[in-house]
């Protein structure tokens, strides 16, 4: 969850960087690769809202695995590694200790995680459908996320779909 304030009647919550600053990274990270797309910029923006709030959660609370903004996991960092590491020579060079710290290299991580999956990205104006897509295919039927918690940490963190 983000970290909230009352002020003045009005509740406020903290985030650890912007809007702004997370689509520069996914840009960054993504175009000198050729993973970007229209598609993915909302799907990244959602899953780093509700895995970590936006960077304020760079250590899977509970004392869980899971490390950095998109809160991923050893075995499936280990798995896109092994998976793409021929295909994109960087990701072989990777170290899942540097997740908790290198949005750059985590966000790379992620979108290989969406890539990995079959199914087309959902359109960049379904909300709904971003969120039940992240819950199949990346937070899964075993992690605890809901497709209600993406919809509001969505909502929170980065707006309105416009």
């Amino acid at each position: 969850m983000a970290l909230w304030f009352r002020d003045r009647g009005r509740d406020h919550v903290v985030a650890y960087m912007t809007r702004g600053e997370l689509i520069e990274i996914i840009h960054e990270a993504l175009e000198p690769l050729r993973l970007y797309s229209d598609r993915v910029l909302p799907l990244l923006l959602g899953t780093c809202a509700v895995e970590s709030s936006f960077g304020r959660w760079r250590v899977q609370l509970g004392g869980g695995p899971a490390r950095g903004i998109y809160q991923m996991e050893p075995a499936t960092f280990r798995w896109l590694s092994t998976k793409y590491g021929k295909r994109y020579p960087s990701v072989s060079e990777y170290s899942f200790a540097d997740q908790q710290t290198d949005d750059h290299q985590a966000t790379v991580m992620a979108r290989l995680c969406y890539l990995a999956v079959p199914e087309q990205l959902p359109d960049a104006c379904d909300l709904i459908g971003q969120a039940a897509y992240w819950k199949r295919h990346y937070n899964t039927f075993l992690g605890a996320g809901t497709v209600e918690k993406y919809l509001m940490s969505y909502r929170l963190f980065v707006g309105d779909v416009s």
